[in-house]
């Protein structure tokens, strides 16, 4: 097997229904994080983010996640510093996504992101965002993206 093709079936693994471990293993904070979240469209999925290397995209997307006096904003399930351990985090089976876990993240395309933002995960905690802008949306997939190589 190809090393392009054990890459596609590790993605396939991570991001279909029904095709890795069940998420009820899975706990807040694990790394790697067994997840049972659907696939973008494919249209979507291999979308690239436009806002790459802009670092002042980077810094307003890292102060989304955060949010305003822990009201709001992601850091409320996914935990202030993206490790899944939020505030909110023990309310929801499975639990928020663990962003600090490279194992995981790597393997989930910029597309995958972004889609779960704008749309959310059926059968979890994770909310539509339909709100937010493309570009808000692609601030936090950066955003998201640094707090894997944060650790």
């Amino acid at each position: 097997m190809s090393l392009a093709s054990a890459a596609r079936r590790l993605v396939a693994c991570l991001l279909a229904w029904g095709s890795c471990e069940a998420t009820a293993q899975s706990k807040p904070g694990d790394c790697p994080q067994a997840r049972l979240t659907q696939s973008a469209p494919p249209e979507d999925l291999m979308k690239r983010n436009p806002l790459l290397g802009n670092s002042a995209a980077a810094s307003a997307g890292r102060a989304r996640f955060q949010g305003n006096a822990d009201t709001d904003g992601c850091s409320l399930c996914h935990g202030k510093k993206g490790d899944g351990k939020g505030k909110l985090a023990k309310l929801y089976d499975p639990p928020p996504r663990n962003f600090t876990c490279a194992a995981t993240m790597n393997a989930i395309p910029d597309g995958q992101l972004f889609w779960a933002i704008r749309h959310g995960i059926t059968a979890s905690g994770m909310p539509p965002h339909r709100d937010l802008t493309d570009t808000e949306v692609w601030q936090l997939v950066l955003a998201v993206r640094e707090l894997a190589t944060s650790r």
